[in-house]
């Protein structure tokens, strides 16, 4: 669905000597727990980071994100977020290298990633793509120090108002947000209406069942049994949230 030969190549090394330069994003930046009060529909939405939400949720000696308004699945401690990099690194394998197949052109303005986990597609797009302001959001803030000058990681819970202008965005990318999002319709209202005339949306999401093309595993396999588990987990969590 391209327009062009490889619209979505990921650079073949984000830390090259042609790659852009890194900033460090500045992790002493204050915030107080009461400006989550502020600008009313800004509060309902973006957060700012202040020492409650690095207060992690621990349970199985796994930690969990800690914002309120959300029940996210997934761990989010360095055991999770290198999985994420892997299932990054695969699904690379898997699309000929590249990051995208939307035919967004060349100079794509604003990119918001939702749920950037720890933002290694924002990096590589913000690396291919210089001149592109990237955005990444997630609930947690696990992104690395160092980021391209193009890029920058919010804390920001999806589900509720966005706080950007209407029309703000050229791409908006989802990936791999599976048991995450209770209502995809309403998640999709919000990307459209932040999406500029003739801008993309582009999601890939995962089944959490593996299967085969050759090989039936039986109904006790491993792989059969994570996603019943899986598959039933989600429904207590919609239960439990209704």
């Amino acid at each position: 669905m391209s327009r062009n030969n490889s619209p979505g190549s990921s650079p073949k090394s984000s830390s090259g000597p042609d790659s852009p330069s890194r900033i460090e994003a500045d992790p002493h930046v204050e915030f107080d727990d009461a400006d989550s009060a502020v600008e009313g529909s800004l509060a309902s939405s973006t957060t700012s980071v202040s020492s409650s939400i690095l207060n992690y949720r621990k349970l199985h000696g796994r930690t969990y994100e800690n914002i309120q308004t959300t029940e996210y699945w997934a761990p989010n401690d360095e055991q999770q977020n290198q999985g994420l990099d892997m299932i990054h690194n695969g699904l690379l394998m898997a699309l000929d290298d590249k990051l995208f197949f939307a035919p967004i052109g060349d100079h794509p303005g604003r990119v918001l990633d939702i749920g950037t986990g720890t933002g290694i597609w924002a990096i590589d797009f913000g690396d291919q793509f210089p001149e592109t302001e990237v955005i990444g959001t997630d609930l947690s803030p696990i992104q690395p120090t160092w980021v391209p000058p193009n890029v920058e990681f919010i804390i920001e819970d999806c589900l509720l108002d966005w706080t950007w202008p209407l029309e703000h965005f050229d791409f908006v990318h989802i990936r791999a947000l599976y048991g995450s999002i209770p209502d995809w319709v309403s998640l999709y209202k919000k990307a459209f209406n932040h999406l500029k005339p003739g801008g993309w949306i582009q999601d890939l999401e995962m089944d959490v069942k593996i299967e085969s093309d050759h090989v039936e595993f039986p109904p006790d396999h491993i792989f059969n049994r994570w996603a019943s588990l899986f598959y039933e987990g989600g429904e207590k969590m919609v239960d439990h949230s209704q």
